[in-house]
């Protein structure tokens, strides 16, 4: 009886022994993973911000080109005038 009792106590400190071995390799592995999955997040956190940054920066030309003032530049650079502007064209 006391031989049965040793090998089934024996086997079960075996099965213990490799289960904790098993959860210990499976817990470095989610580890791993974690680390390279926070890595990844960071990374597009940081592609996230440059492009806040762009948007942020396009927005804002946006409406400076929407303004009376760029309007006004851009007009008479390309030789448009305003309303009841007199043009006096000079002969060369």
């Amino acid at each position: 009886m006391r031989k049965r009792h040793k090998k089934i106590r024996n086997g079960v400190v075996a099965l213990t022994v490799i289960m904790v071995g098993s959860l210990f390799v499976y817990g470095q592995r989610v580890r791993e993973i974690s680390k390279e999955v926070d890595y990844e997040i960071s990374v597009e956190q940081m592609a996230v911000e440059e492009k806040k940054e762009k948007l942020a920066s396009v927005q804002q030309q946006l409406e400076e080109m929407e303004s009376l003032e760029y309007i006004k530049e851009a007009a008479q650079e390309l030789g448009m005038v305003e309303k009841d502007t007199i043009v006096f064209k000079v002969k060369e």
